[in-house]
């Protein structure tokens, strides 16, 4: 299966992952801050 999509939807998918996570760390520690 060469699809050549494939690796572009892996890269977008692991892209929207670290950005989700660093925005759920950011996130967290601005609510950690105000406590």
């Amino acid at each position: 299966m060469d699809d050549p999509n494939a690796k572009d939807t892996t890269l977008i998918v692991a892209a929207l992952v670290v950005v989700l996570t660093a925005a759920a760390i950011v996130f967290g520690l601005f609510l950690f801050s105000r406590l």
